[in-house]
């Protein structure tokens, strides 16, 4: 799994927020003998292997092909007192959301902030920087690797602000950043 410490730090987090000291250990599941594992050979396939957990410790792990969105439009969309602070199997709101807009993918804005996409973390490239925003609706996976090792920094990102970038570029655990959607903004 890659980034591993990163998931685990996540899973702590979660685990921490609602007082539970029984942290599940990610490095101690069984992945390969999971029945869903692709055992056969793979070749250049991309698996996501998927842990859904609860605040038990028990688990289920399920494995599917994962193929990179085509995202060529964007769309933004209001959002009013939503939280997605830890990741849940339901995401129903962001699914709704996503599903009414008139692009392929959406910018989530609160009061004029930037948020998130609907599957990934943002960031805005100002023709000398790449900037995440300083306050998303999940902190990745990924973001957190990016930020960690200086190819990105925390900004608050208006939406008044964005004529100011020239790309946003978005990133999740199952892409690399040389691989991540990458979309021109208009000027």
């Amino acid at each position: 799994m890659e980034n591993l410490p990163y998931h685990q730090q996540r899973v702590n987090s979660t685990f921490l927020h609602f007082n539970v000291e029984d942290i599940l250990p990610l490095a101690a599941i069984p992945i390969q003998k999971s029945a869903s594992f692709p055992s056969e050979h793979l070749g250049n396939a991309v698996y996501k292997c998927k842990i859904q957990y609860n605040l038990k410790g028990e688990y289920t792990i399920a494995f599917t092909p994962y193929s990179i969105r085509a995202i060529r439009s964007i769309e933004i969309v209001a959002i009013v007192n939503k939280q997605y602070n830890h990741k849940y199997t339901n995401r129903d709101w962001i699914n709704h959301l996503h599903s009414n807009a008139n692009a392929d993918e959406i910018i989530m804005v609160e009061n004029g902030i930037v948020k998130d996409a609907s599957y990934a973390n943002l960031c805005f490239f100002d023709g000398e920087n790449w900037f995440t925003p300083q306050n998303p609706l999940l902190l990745g996976t990924r973001r957190a690797f990016l930020l960690d090792n200086g190819i990105i920094q925390e900004k608050e990102i208006r939406v008044q602000d964005l004529h100011r970038y020239q790309a946003v570029r978005l990133i999740n655990a199952m892409m690399l950043w040389q691989e991540s959607i990458t979309l021109q903004l208009n000027k």
